[in-house]
């Protein structure tokens, strides 16, 4: 029993030290984990930080665009309204004064003259119905698409050159599957509206040639024609020119292209249209 006593007392004291030993790692490592945590959710908060600036920055760059596609609309609808009074004005004013001198003519037994009068309110008549068709189509998000834009051009070239035995040929190439802003669409078409009516009335050209092309950010139209000059135009610099030339010119202006007319010559008139997208 006596040995039995000694030993018992002798055994805590052997642990001792082994106690002392373990406790400042335990505590070296509490504050390691402590100190890591810490951290984590440091990166927590600046991950979180980041990314509402990213989808802060995002935001503003889409109202940005909104207010600028609005913007842009907004100044479509403008000018297509003026546009569109104005012609419906001068239009109507037209088919007023022929429909009086058809029926004057009529009443004085004047058969050719009415039916002359009667073919010039018609004609009118279809003109402002296209002109209409053109500012719905303008204003269309739908129709925004290059691919819509040249459809567009054939269906009116054809519609205008081919009654007056004129040949349509029309090349594309390139990337034709990007869209435009509405008031560029607007001109590009103005333009090429204006240049195939010139060709129609005033030309008497056999052949028109147009090629329309997109690649690397960069629109190319020319409009080629083998008739004799449509107005009297030196250049693109020039002042000179009909309504028709300076219609285009400011079009070219409000979009920042560069537009060179070249004519007359033996082939005819050539158009040129570059614009930087």
């Amino acid at each position: 029993m006596g040995f039995d006593e000694h030993s018992s007392v002798d055994a805590p004291s052997t642990d001792i030290p082994a106690r002392h030993t373990a406790g400042p790692a335990v505590s070296d490592l509490q504050e390691l984990l402590r100190a890591n945590d810490a951290e984590h959710r440091m990166q927590r908060v600046h991950l979180v930080v980041l990314l509402g600036f990213v989808v802060l920055f995002a935001a503003q760059l889409f109202v940005r665009a909104r207010t600028h596609r609005h913007m842009q609309m907004e100044q479509l609808r403008s000018r297509l309204s003026r546009d569109l009074h104005d012609d419906i004005g001068s239009t109507l004013s037209s088919i007023n004064i022929l429909s009086t001198v058809a029926r004057r003519k009529a009443e004085a037994g004047d058969d050719v003259g009415a039916v002359a009068s009667l073919s010039g309110i018609s004609e009118r008549t279809q003109r402002l119905m296209r002109n209409m068709s053109d500012i719905v189509w303008s204003v269309d998000p739908e129709r925004d698409t290059l691919e819509e834009l040249l459809a567009r051009m054939r269906e009116f070239g054809a519609a205008v050159l081919e009654p007056k035995g004129i040949e349509l040929r029309f090349e594309t190439c390139g990337d034709l599957e990007g869209s435009l802003p509405p008031a560029l669409k607007s001109n590009l078409y103005l333009i090429y509206k204006e240049a195939v009516n010139n060709v129609a009335k005033h030309a008497q050209a056999t052949e028109v040639s147009v090629s329309f092309s997109h690649a690397n950010n960069r629109l190319h139209m020319t409009i080629t024609d083998n008739g004799k000059a449509m107005e009297a135009d030196p250049g693109a610099g020039s002042a000179g020119g009909g309504n028709g030339l300076r219609n285009m010119r400011m079009r070219a202006l409000e979009m920042k292209a560069d537009l060179r007319i070249e004519g007359p010559s033996p082939q005819g008139t050539r158009i040129d249209l570059v614009l930087s997208l």
